[in-house]
């Protein structure tokens, strides 16, 4: 014999549930979540199981435990605690996210989750663990960014790829599907006037791109220049561009460049001159432009035989 088909019922409510099992516990009476979440409620004494049929194939019990479920109705909740109507997917390997509907659902039940106060402060928790699992992992990181940087240019897979017109209406037809009224995720939302010319300001502010130790690579004209390059996403590139060095876009650390003066000092910290920004400094003193905003980071402790560092942070005294 394979198994048997059983119907456990809960004999305060009278609603049941119906499953297979194999094993050789008596004592068993579901593993469902719903199942599961009443035994904890009533306990287990709560709770007597019968035997439907006995089944000698996996095949049967996959066939007759869907057959019992129609027959009483148990995913319906007044009726049962029965969840799906049946098993997942053939050969009762049983799991829900094989199908399609029920990953569709899920997903919606942990975006809704996520905007819930709850759902924020389990984001932070995540976020926090990520952060603590890096650090006890740095290896990670140095794999992260070597793979990064395997996907710059024409390192990238899609490099050089063009959609045929065929492929780029076909994608404009699901598209008009997917997003279509309530299923855009934008749906009602309107933007400020301050959200509005925020946002034109940073897609067209130059950006620069660091590796996963916080050292300066290149500089881009924006996210959309730096998306086209490197083919990473731009919405992902924008939000590391925004998070001070917090958040990792394509295996590296982004930051939008604001036009900031820096200064020139010497190794013992006195001031020198002050420069507009890093691009007159390296001209005028041929220093690499990489090497100095690295300094001016504090990625490195010199460039050029010179200390670097924002004007704003040394404040008005230096000029004296």
């Amino acid at each position: 014999m394979k198994g048997i088909i059983y119907l456990t019922t809960n004999l305060i409510n009278s609603k049941i549930y119906i499953g297979q099992y194999s094993g050789e516990d008596q004592n068993y009476i579901g593993s469902g979540r719903n199942i599961k979440y009443a035994i904890k409620k009533y306990g287990e004494e709560s709770f007597e199981r019968i035997t439907l049929i006995k089944c000698k194939t996996q095949e049967q019990l996959d066939l007759y435990e869907k057959y019992f479920i129609k027959e009483f109705n148990s995913t319906d909740n007044k009726i049962g605690y029965n969840i799906l109507p049946g098993i997942a997917n053939k050969f009762g390997s049983g799991s829900p996210m094989k199908i399609p509907e029920v990953v569709e659902k899920f997903k919606k039940s942990l975006k809704k989750f996520y905007k819930t106060k709850r759902g924020k402060k389990t984001l932070k928790k995540i976020s926090k663990l990520r952060k603590k699992y890096y650090k006890e992992h740095p290896e990670l990181i140095k794999h992260l960014s070597e793979l990064g940087k395997n996907l710059i240019g024409d390192k990238n897979p899609n490099f050089g790829n063009k959609w045929s017109e065929e492929q780029k209406e076909n994608l404009r037809k699901i598209k008009k599907i997917q997003n279509k009224g309530e299923n855009n995720p934008n749906f009602n939302n309107k933007w400020s006037e301050e959200q509005k010319i925020k946002n034109r300001k940073r897609m067209s502010q130059k950006i620069l791109q660091f590796d996963l130790n916080k050292k300066f690579i290149k500089e881009y004209d924006g996210s959309g220049d730096a998306s086209r390059q490197t083919g990473i996403n731009r919405g992902s590139i924008c939000s590391a561009g925004g998070s001070n060095f917090t958040k990792i876009a394509g295996g590296f650390y982004w930051k939008y460049l604001k036009s900031q003066k820096i200064i020139k000092m010497n190794l013992r910290g006195k001031y020198i001159k002050m420069y507009l920004d890093w691009k007159e400094a390296s001209e005028e003193t041929g220093i690499k432009a990489r090497e100095i905003i690295s300094c001016v980071y504090g990625k490195q402790e010199q460039a050029g035989g010179f200390r670097w560092g924002k004007y704003e942070r040394w404040g008005n005294g230096w000029q004296k």
